[in-house]
């Protein structure tokens, strides 16, 4: 589905709120102590703000930030819905990134937002540097599935990153092979060690070293094993997440069945995920995440279950930006990447305000509250998204969002008028 233009009424406009009369140019610039603040500690003091305000257009910017910079892989996962053949090839330069001054806003920033592989881009060693002279004062990272590290991007990520995310999912080379495709195991495992061996060397708590973990039936059982070796290298944080086909049809662009889902396992992976605990304790620095019992059972969550009566922070709070692949989009969470709703088309070369309060983002924040939740958000945190009920109820949930969005007639009867 592409971006929905079709509006009855007109929404609120963005100029009208954004340089309310008597104010500056700068309304981030009006909170109190700003002599006292980074741009994004005034940032997050207004964006908190505006967010307790349920403010649909903000004169604050996200507070996390997800850059792709590349929409071409170097690996070819199994459990990735990642079009491997079909990529553009457009890689973002510091030029791209220089013409953007809202950047200063932001407090964190991630050089990778969900589809390609950031370090394929020539330009990534200067756009990291950019963001560390221009922008010092930010959390910086990056997510990467390491077949690219090499010792001058290491030594940029020991010098100043906040974290480096590693997408490793195997133990074994074997099954490394299998479900990544690609030979690159052991430069991948020895760059996870020359990270950690820096850190000793230097005494540095950062980067903070995250390795990610999909679990599935081909490599769950080896998962003690990554826990004890990793946990042993001095790695930070070990997360497992369950294999969950969030295409729409299922195992569209995905090279793994739905059998392969611990969905069909679940006393296996349970007791996995127990001795993988057991392991973990060994090791006083390793923090160990891997899916409760029950993320592997339970009911689809009806609307009125999914935020627990909390307002989701997303819409307010975080932008994920590709201006890459086919459409060149804004969204801002995993959510709206996979489910195939409505996304806002985006490229530098255009106003990120125009974006960020649109008439698309100004309606996805009137229906992220209790009682008017927009419906594409339903599966955000269902159990297991293989199951098949699980997939039916998603694809009512979507296309109801996108029947309400194009029928939808002004935010004022909606939602009321802002405070």
């Amino acid at each position: 589905m592409g971006m929905i233009s079709v509006i009855k009424r007109p929404l609120r406009r963005a100029r009208d709120v954004f340089r309310p009369r008597g104010s500056s140019t700068n309304p981030v610039a009006e909170i109190a102590d700003a002599k006292n603040m980074t741009p994004a500690e005034k940032n997050k003091q207004l964006n908190d703000q505006e967010y307790k305000a349920r403010a649909l257009v903000l004169r604050s910017y996200p507070q996390y930030v997800a850059l792709n910079l590349s929409d071409v892989c170097t690996v070819c996962c199994g459990f990735c819905r990642y079009n491997f053949y079909t990529p553009n090839k457009r890689m973002v330069t510091v030029q791209d990134l220089e013409g953007q001054p809202w950047l200063k806003h932001p407090q964190i920033v991630d050089l990778f937002c969900g589809m390609g592989e950031s370090l394929v881009n020539p330009h990534f060693k200067d756009i990291f540097r950019f963001f560390v002279q221009r922008y010092p004062y930010q959390d910086r990272g990056l997510s990467t599935n390491g077949t690219l590290l090499d010792d001058e991007v290491i030594q940029l990520f020991l010098d100043d990153a906040s974290w480096v995310h590693v997408s490793v999912n195997a133990f074994s080379d074997e099954t490394y092979r299998e479900l990544m495709r690609s030979k690159k195991r052991d430069h991948v495992f020895e760059a996870i060690r020359a990270i950690c061996q820096g850190k000793k060397e230097t005494a540095k708590a950062t980067p903070a070293v995250t390795l990610s973990y999909v679990a599935v039936r081909k490599n769950i059982e080896e998962f003690p094993d990554f826990v004890d070796y990793f946990g042993e290298l001095g790695v930070n944080n070990i997360v497992a997440t369950n294999y969950t086909t969030t295409d729409l049809d299922l195992t569209q662009n995905r090279r793994l069945p739905c059998s392969e889902s611990l969905l069909n396992h679940k006393e296996l992976a349970d007791g996995v995920y127990e001795r993988a605990h057991e392991v973990a304790k060994k090791y006083e620095h390793l923090t160990l995440k891997v899916p409760a019992p029950e993320g592997l059972r339970g009911p689809f969550p009806s609307n009125a279950d999914v935020f627990d009566g909390e307002v989701c922070t997303n819409p307010w709070k975080t932008a994920y930006i590709s201006p890459l692949s086919e459409g060149r989009w804004m969204t801002f969470c995993c959510t709206y990447m996979t489910n195939h709703s409505p996304l806002t088309a985006y490229d530098y070369d255009r106003p990120f305000d125009e974006v960020w309060n649109g008439d698309y983002m100004q309606w996805v924040r009137s229906r992220s509250v209790p009682g008017k939740l927009n419906p594409s958000c339903a599966f955000c945190k269902s159990r297991d998204l293989s199951d098949s009920a699980n997939n039916e109820a998603r694809k009512r949930a979507v296309l109801l969002g996108q029947h309400q969005y194009e029928e939808y007639s002004g935010l004022e009867d909606a939602f009321g008028e802002e405070s």
